[in-house]
C-alpha cells in the first residue's frame, strides 16, 4: 500500500452500498418469519449478496479512496461578546410557561414514575404507596421546590411492618381482601370455568 501522505491526503475506505443491503436482507429475514416464507428466502439471498458484496470491498485488499486535507482558515471573532451567565445566576435556566402544558401530563408522568418505583421497591423488598390529600403548600415549603415546579403526587417508601403493632382501628383493616383467588380466576390449558 502506498504512503497516503503522498497524495496529499487521509486515505479511508471507499463507500460501499454492500452494509445497507445486508440490513435489508436481515429485516427481509425477519419479515418472512413473521410473514410468509417467500420473504425468508428473499432475504437470506439478500444477506448473503450483502456478505459477498461487503468482502469483496475488502478482501484480498481494501478499496480506499484518497481525501485531500484542507487547512482551516482562523474564523474572525464576532465584533460583540455574548456574556455567558454564571452557573446558578438568576435567568440561567429556562423554564417554560405552565400554560403550555395540560394538567393531565403531571398526572400521566406521576403514575408512570409511581409505577416503576413500585416494580423496583418489589425488587428491593420495600412496600410503596401512592398518597393523595396531602398538603401541597406545606409539601412544597418543606421540600424547598421552587416557583416553576408544582408537586403532583407523593409517594410512601419503606419495609413492610408487623400489623400487631398498628392501632386497634387499623389493624382491623389490615385483613385479608375479599378478592378472588388466582385459582377462581385462572385456568390451564382449554377454558373450563
Amino acid at each position: 500500500m502506498e504512503n497516503p501522505s503522498s497524495h496529499g491526503g487521509i486515505a479511508l475506505p471507499a463507500p460501499t452500498p454492500w452494509p445497507v443491503v445486508l440490513a435489508l436482507g436481515v429485516t427481509l429475514l425477519g419479515a418472512g418469519y413473521l410473514m410468509h416464507p417467500l420473504l425468508a428466502v428473499i432475504g437470506s439471498a439478500v444477506v448473503v449478496l450483502g456478505c459477498v458484496g461487503w468482502f469483496r470491498n475488502v478482501l484480498p485488499v481494501e478499496h480506499e479512496e484518497i481525501v485531500s486535507v484542507v487547512e482551516h482558515a482562523h474564523a474572525a471573532r464576532a465584533a460583540r461578546e455574548v456574556p455567558c451567565p454564571a452557573l446558578g445566576a438568576e435567568g440561567h435556566r429556562m423554564h417554560l410557561p405552565f400554560e403550555v402544558y395540560p394538567y393531565s401530563a403531571g398526572v400521566k408522568a406521576g403514575l408512570a414514575g409511581g409505577a416503576a418505583m413500585a416494580i423496583v421497591g418489589c425488587v428491593f423488598g420495600l412496600v410503596t404507596h401512592g398518597m393523595q390529600g396531602f398538603d401541597y403548600e406545606s409539601a412544597r415549603s418543606e421540600l424547598n421546590i421552587p416557583e416553576g415546579f408544582r408537586v403532583e403526587a407523593m409517594i410512601a417508601v419503606g419495609h413492610p411492618g408487623d400489623p400487631a403493632q398498628l392501632p386497634e382501628k387499623m389493624r382491623e383493616r389490615e385483613a385479608p381482601s375479599g378478592r378472588k383467588s388466582l385459582a377462581e380466576i385462572t385456568c390451564e390449558g382449554a377454558f373450563n370455568f
